[in-house]
């Protein structure tokens, strides 16, 4: 994609939806069959989590890289160096407005799929798939 097309995407208000369809894909496939996967889910979006905080860090308050590593590897329970690869797309002029798209799209597609049930998934997908939406119009206009 050229620049000039990521930036639309990263600015587009669909895009973090873009990013909660990929979150949710565990989900969707129905692979979250115990305590093991529902562990593995909350600590991705821990770490989600602590990505918006590192943003926040890096951002507002001006903190380098190397001050918030220990931070968010600590918090997020990985080693200093994974967590440095994770966050190093923060500095990039246009990759770190996505740190908000991952998060808000995971939520804003969880809350909706979980309460979709079962006999209404198909229905669901091609609603989803199928029509353009913020996280807004997702829980407002899908019933």
């Amino acid at each position: 994609m050229p620049l000039d097309g990521a930036q639309v995407v990263t600015s587009s208000a669909s895009s973090a939806l873009f990013e909660g369809i990929a979150d949710n894909g565990t989900f969707f496939l129905d692979w979250i069959e115990g305590p093991e996967d529902e562990l593995g889910v909350a600590l991705q979006r821990l770490r989600g989590a602590l990505r918006c905080n590192a943003a926040w860090m890096m951002h507002e308050e001006g903190m380098t890289l190397d001050e918030i590593v220990p931070i968010i590897a600590e918090g997020g329970f990985q080693d200093p160096v994974t967590a440095r690869s994770r966050l190093a797309f923060l500095g990039h002029n246009l990759r770190a407005p996505f740190v908000y798209a991952y998060w808000c799209g995971d939520m804003a597609v969880h809350e909706v799929w979980s309460k979709v049930p079962a006999e209404r998934r198909a229905e669901f997908w091609e609603y989803l798939y199928g029509n353009m939406h913020t996280p807004t119009t997702l829980k407002t206009y899908w019933a």
